[in-house]
This record gives C-alpha cells, sequence and structure tokens, in this order.
C-alpha cells in the first residue's frame, strides 16, 4: 500500500510574505554586522576629518565660535611649541617621527592616563604647534550604543514587520494571483483551441482529398473507357455530360475551397452600404421561384421594411446559401417561412431530425454534405462554413437550431 503526499503549493501572496520578510531581516542583519565591524572605524575616520579641518581653519574662525565647538565637540586643543613636546614623546615614536618629517601628524596615541586618543599636531610656526585630540572612548561608546540600539529595533519590531509583510504580500499577491490564474485559464483555452484547430485542418485536407478523389475517379474511369471503345457511341455523349458534370462539380469545389480559404484568413475588404432587407430579399428569393413550384414549396413571408448597413456582395452569398440549404433539407411538408423584424432575419423551413442530427457540425467544412438530400445545392459541402465565416466577418450574430415542437430548423441573423 502506497502513501501519496500532496504537497500543497505555496501561493504567490506567502511567496512574496516570505520575500518581504526575509528582505526586511536581511537588510536589518546587515545593518548590525555593518554596524559592528565598521562604525567605530567611520566616526574615527570621521572625526580624524573635524580635526584635520579644525587645526587648517582654526585662525579663520572667530575665537568664541570655536571655543564653543570645540566644548560641544568635546575636542581638547592647545597652542605648545616643538620643544616642549616632551609629554608626547613617550606616546608613539613613530607619531612624533611622522610629525617631524611633515611638520603634521595625525593618529591615535596612548596618554599617561592610559587612555587612547585621536591626536593632532600641525605646526603653524617657527617654533609653535598646535595640538588637537579627542577621546576615543566617547567614540567606541557611541558606536556600542549605536549597536544595541539597532539590535534592540531589529528584535522589537519583529511582530510589526511580520504583520507589515502580511498585509502588504495579501494586498500585492492576491491580484497578482487571481491574474495569473486567469491567463493561465485562457492559456489552457488557447492550447485548447490551438489543438482543436490542428485537428481541424488534419482533417480538412483529408475532406479536400476526398473530395477531388471522388470526381477525379470518375472522370478517369469515364475517359479510361472511351479510350479503350467500351462505350459504345450512342453513349458517348451521355458519357461527356456526366464528365461535364464532374468537372463542373470539381470547379466548384475549387472556388468554394479558395473563397473559404479567403474568408478564413479575413483577407477581405468590405465595403459596406444601405440594403433594404425587404426589397433585398423579395430579389432574391425570385431566382428560386421555379424550385419553389417543381418542389411544391409553401413560401410564407413576413417581411417588415428596415434597412441594415453591410457588405451587400457578402451578405448575398450568406442568404443565398441559407436559402439553398433550406430547400435542401425541407421535408415533406414543403414548408418555408422567412420574417424579418427590427433586429432579426429568420429563415425557417420544415424538417424531421429522425437521426438526432447535431446542427452545430453543419458549420464544419463537408460535416453535412452527405446528409443532403439534394444535391443541386451545397453539392461541395462548405455552404454554411461559408456563411458561418461571412456572418462573424460582418459581425453579425447568428444562431442555426432544431425547433423540436414546430418541427422546423430555423436560421436566425441578429443585426
Amino acid at each position: 500500500m502506497s502513501l501519496n503526499l500532496k504537497i500543497k503549493k505555496l501561493s504567490i501572496p506567502f511567496k512574496i510574505f516570505l520575500f518581504l520578510s526575509l528582505l526586511t531581516y536581511f537588510i536589518i542583519f546587515f545593518s548590525l554586522i555593518a554596524g559592528y565591524l565598521y562604525l567605530e572605524k567611520y566616526q574615527i575616520s570621521q572625526r580624524k576629518n573635524v580635526l584635520i579641518n579644525l587645526a587648517n581653519k582654526y585662525k579663520q574662525i572667530p575665537k568664541d565660535k570655536f571655543e564653543k565647538f570645540l566644548e560641544e565637540e568635546g575636542i581638547f586643543f592647545k597652542k605648545d611649541t616643538i620643544s616642549n613636546l616632551n609629554s608626547l614623546k613617550q606616546t608613539t615614536t613613530t607619531f612624533l617621527k611622522t610629525f617631524v618629517s611633515e611638520n603634521s601628524a595625525i593618529g591615535i596615541v596612548r596618554g599617561r592616563d592610559q587612555i587612547k586618543r585621536i591626536i593632532l599636531i600641525k605646526k603653524t610656526g617657527e617654533n609653535k604647534v598646535i595640538i588637537l585630540g579627542s577621546p576615543l572612548a566617547s567614540l567606541r561608546s557611541t558606536a556600542n550604543i549605536s549597536f544595541k540600539f539597532y539590535l534592540f529595533l531589529f528584535l522589537g519590531t519583529i511582530p510589526f514587520n511580520l504583520i507589515l509583510a502580511y498585509f502588504l504580500s495579501i494586498k500585492m499577491g492576491r491580484p497578482i494571483e487571481k491574474e495569473l490564474l486567469i491567463l493561465n485559464e485562457n492559456l489552457k483555452e488557447e492550447l485548447k483551441k490551438e489543438k482543436k484547430l490542428d485537428e481541424f485542418r488534419k482533417k480538412f485536407i483529408s475532406n479536400i482529398s476526398h473530395e477531388l478523389k471522388t470526381p477525379i475517379s470518375i472522370i478517369s474511369g469515364y475517359s479510361d473507357a472511351i479510350i479503350d471503345g467500351i462505350i459504345e457511341d450512342d453513349d458517348i455523349v451521355n458519357i461527356c455530360k456526366n464528365i461535364n458534370l464532374e468537372a463542373s462539380n470539381m470547379n466548384n469545389l475549387i472556388k468554394d475551397l479558395l473563397f473559404f480559404t479567403k474568408l478564413e484568413s479575413q483577407y477581405i475588404k468590405l465595403e459596406s452600404e444601405s440594403i433594404n432587407l425587404k426589397e433585398f430579399l423579395n430579389s432574391n428569393l425570385s431566382r428560386y421561384s421555379l424550385d419553389f413550384q417543381s418542389k411544391n414549396i409553401h413560401l410564407f413571408l413576413h417581411l417588415k421594411d428596415i434597412t441594415i448597413n453591410t457588405d451587400k456582395k457578402l451578405f448575398t452569398i450568406a442568404i443565398n446559401n441559407i436559402l439553398t440549404n433550406a430547400i435542401s433539407y425541407v421535408n415533406e411538408k414543403n414548408i418555408i417561412e422567412i420574417k424579418v423584424t427590427n433586429s432579426s432575419l429568420i429563415i425557417k423551413n420544415s424538417f424531421t431530425n429522425k437521426e438526432n442530427i447535431n446542427l452545430n457540425d453543419y458549420f464544419l467544412p463537408f460535416n453535412g454534405k452527405k446528409s443532403s438530400p439534394n444535391q443541386k445545392y451545397g453539392g461541395t459541402g462548405l455552404g454554411l462554413s461559408i456563411v458561418s465565416q461571412i456572418l462573424n466577418i460582418l459581425k453579425f450574430k447568428y444562431d442555426f437550431s432544431f425547433n423540436e415542437k414546430e418541427k422546423n430548423i430555423e436560421f436566425a441573423i441578429y443585426f
């Protein structure tokens, strides 16, 4: 028996919380270490700069301000002679040698009282010097106090930093997590669409091959029979008619394929114009009058006098394909109804859905061809596929459904 352990992935807010917490405490910890190692050295360096500046400018600064600054900064000041530097001779030989060779020196020396100080000696005349000094003890004390302060600050702000990091992580993380989830779902949908599209392309190419193979085989078979002399002379004319019919079907198929490909790539330049739907439909229906009579179709028209703006050429192709589809699939009741409202065009035909056909499949290339009882219309199997592409390009919504109660197919276009 195996135990499957499911490790829950860390959420984005929690990751941000960890990042902010670690970043905050890394900065504070780094500051503590830097302070511990370098704060005293930095303060000594700064104090040396203060002593050097004082030594260079002490004659330029008013006496009262000079003395006040010395008092505030805890710096002692003394004027002396070179011959009277015996008090410093016991501190450090190197320090005095530097002064003798360069007429000035600054460094850390230990006095007779065993206290370390920063001492600066500068020659100001033939036998005159000034001495400035500052005890190191105060600097170290300041450094220690600063280190302790930051340590207490580090420990004391832990709860506050954790709470602040938590709220910031929630505020920042949840929108990001939500957005990523949406993008992930969109990506999954795009991958599904791409997979379906790839499958569609493969099937489309296969169907094209099949649709072209049939007429080619018929033409090849008839022509071989004629060449071999199998066909009687009296039958040659009929055979040529069949060959011509198959060639015409192939030509129509190729034209529809090229047009379908053009629509799919949306390489179509639209030319919008005003169309009166009532006049437009009456004009298009007149071309099918013989078909209505020969099939004894009962045509019911409810045409409202409205106008739309669209590309007339493409819209005509779409409407004619829908009409031919209605004529092809009308059942024995032979009823076709066309209705125009302020916002829609509806074309219905009586239909018996014995095989429980999924009407959405008719929008796929070649899917509906074999089920058509009338090969005069929609013979290429691309009719409703072309309709779908055209209506999408024209930005018209549409619906193709079977009404079980009324026993009819309804194609609705919404303006």
